[in-house]
């Protein structure tokens, strides 16, 4: 499962999920090895609660790297995401 870390925040993408629902691209959120949600590539947050200037970090990682995880999420899920 491709995982990436940035100081105390790991951005892990599951590649076990098959898509049967056509969820939209999202990673797994990890705090200090402790995970704390999912966050869709359009920096939306769900499940779990995080402190603004945590998601505020993770929004900035992920739209700096968002064109990756969805070329990822394509390639294991086969699923299409607009970040519009």
């Amino acid at each position: 499962m491709p995982s990436e870390d940035f100081g105390k925040y790991t951005l892990t993408m599951r590649t076990n999920e098959h898509n049967h629902k056509n969820q939209r691209a999202h990673l797994h959120v990890s705090i200090n090895d402790v995970e704390i949600g999912t966050m869709f590539l359009d920096r939306t947050y769900r499940e779990g609660k995080i402190l603004s200037r945590d998601l505020k970090k993770l929004s900035k990682i992920i739209t700096e790297n968002a064109a990756k995880y969805q070329a990822l999420w394509d390639e294991y899920q086969g699923s299409k995401y607009c970040c519009e």
